[in-house]
């Protein structure tokens, strides 16, 4: 926490940012939250937002700036996943050095401290400038529809957030909100 006089504010320049995707839609440590129906294609969307990025390609006619960019699928198997990574890459002809992936369809809770430290120390490890968690209900151990419990997972986040100078990228389901259990 600072302190400081209004004149101080006022004289101070702050630091260029680069968008991370242009537009101001996803910057360094901010968060994009892509939440829709089941089945509408969140998933290939933040798939092809996480190639576009580490590859420094348009993303939807947004210009990105190249980072490393870790994509973590919950709820897809590794097996699935990786054909469906396969069919993008000989479709789209790219192969990004840069891009990482982080499977675990038993569940990563990551309001839990033992499960947000082996995150941590990945992240620790890759440097990414961009981490896609999807989906959310499979991050975190509370109830979904709580505020209390998206409140922990939010600031378990955030912490990730700033101590790594990350964006995240969360992707939501509407049926696993709207459905009890």
């Amino acid at each position: 926490m600072e302190v400081e006089r209004l004149s101080d504010l006022l004289a101070w320049t702050p630091p260029v940012i680069k968008d991370i995707i242009s537009g101001g839609i996803l910057r360094p440590q901010s968060r994009l939250i892509l939440f829709g129906l089941y089945d509408s294609m969140k998933s290939i969307t933040v798939m092809h937002m996480g190639f576009c990025i580490a590859s420094g390609r348009d993303w939807f006619g947004y210009h990105t700036q190249p980072c490393v960019t870790v994509i973590s699928q919950f709820e897809v198997p590794r097996e699935e996943s990786r054909e469906r990574v396969g069919i993008y890459v000989k479709g789209n002809q790219i192969c990004p050095a840069n891009l990482w992936f982080i499977h675990d369809t038993s569940g990563c809770k990551l309001d839990k401290d033992i499960n947000l430290r082996k995150l941590d120390d990945y992240l620790s490890l890759i440097k990414p400038g961009v981490l896609i968690l999807d989906p959310i209900y499979q991050i975190m151990s509370g109830d979904i529809s709580s505020s209390v419990d998206v409140k922990r997972l939010l600031d378990s986040l955030n912490w990730l957030m700033h101590k790594h100078n990350l964006a995240i990228v969360l992707v939501g389901h509407t049926k696993k909100v709207l459905e009890p259990g």
